[in-house]
């Protein structure tokens, strides 16, 4: 044997093994788990597919037996599967008799996993778009916040709130109780675990300073305010916006009380939960204090080194047909 063979044939031996050497790193990379923030990513779409689909059914897979769900009306307060399903189709038919379709389009749904992956939030601000036949289209901006928990080997939701942002200067006009209704009442239900998170809750509605101080530093956060412009993204940049103002805010005579609710649930791992309730804001004191109409919060909470802190807060006010105003007016 030459040497040149030799060398040829120690040179084909070492692509061999190469070769080998990929397919087994193929095989190993196709047998890693999937990444569960695309698998909650991959649930949220679903959420958008079933309401372009027409098809409300699709949600008894996507949802808890007894969610908390929040719709865009005053009356949309859900906290049973087959009732918000069965409200959703009695609402769609029509479109669905006037050849209407909905669209959903500038989706981007930010999630944030709890400690272990096993739950976690996700927030949106898509927008929504009517298909009308014959008709120009109407667009809406939305936005969506929502809990789920990882069981059964799948991703459900346990808490979903959808909303329409309402400007303050319509919000804290003389006639603004007369416009704008009452949320319907969803009613307590708590359990003896979830009394810590009851606690905080209700010491950051009393104190304000609370609240920035628990608000976890993670990018995932977010805190949604009633206004369409009251939205901050990032637990750090929220924090390092609002502690400089917290003298002031502390002066301010203001006041908040929760006056339907609170409703909270543990996740199954303990790592996450979310707290919901009707909040009523008074301003002023004695006989100029004003009371403004009650809104919607859903609080999501992720447990961290420190214990509990808030990563999700969304306040909103459930709007008669009358006051959604499309995009553009």
């Amino acid at each position: 044997m030459t040497d040149s063979g030799a060398v040829r044939r120690a040179g084909l031996l070492v692509l061999l093994l190469l070769l080998a050497c990929a397919k087994k790193a193929t095989r190993a990379e196709a047998q890693l788990p999937p990444d569960p923030k695309d698998e909650l990513k991959a649930k949220v779409a679903e959420l958008y597919e079933a309401l372009e689909q027409l098809e409300p059914e699709r949600l008894n897979a996507l949802l808890t037996p007894e969610p908390l769900v929040y719709g865009l009306g005053p009356k949309q307060t859900f906290t049973n599967r087959d009732t918000l399903v069965e409200s959703l189709r009695a609402e769609l038919v029509p479109f669905g008799l006037r050849g209407d379709a909905f669209k959903v389009s500038g989706a981007a749904p930010r999630v944030g996993l709890a400690p272990g992956g096993g739950s976690g939030w996700f927030y949106d601000f898509p927008r929504f778009e009517q298909q009308r036949s014959g008709k120009a289209p109407k667009q809406w901006n939305v936005r969506i916040t929502g809990h789920a928990v990882h069981d059964d080997a799948r991703w459900r939701f346990d808490a979903v709130h959808v909303s329409f942002g309402f400007p303050d200067t319509q919000l804290y006009a003389p006639d603004a109780n007369k416009k704008l209704k009452a949320p319907e009442p969803a009613g307590q239900l708590k359990t003896a675990d979830c009394e810590p998170l009851l606690s905080l809750n209700k010491r950051m509605l009393d104190d304000i300073a609370v609240k920035v101080e628990r608000t976890s530093d993670a990018d995932e956060v977010v805190l949604i305010g009633t206004d369409p412009t009251d939205v901050f993204e990032g637990g750090a940049k929220f924090k390092a916006l609002a502690r400089p103002k917290l003298p002031e805010l502390k002066r301010a005579a203001f006041s908040l009380r929760l006056e339907d609710g609170p409703r909270a649930r543990l996740a199954n791992d303990g790592k996450s939960a979310w707290v919901s309730g009707s909040v009523v804001l008074r301003l002023g004191r004695g006989g100029k204090q004003q009371t403004l109409p009650a809104f919607r919060a859903l609080w999501i909470f992720a447990l961290e080194n420190d214990g509990w802190r808030l990563v999700s807060e969304h306040q909103s006010l459930g709007l008669p047909d009358e006051l959604r105003v499309p995009v553009g007016g």
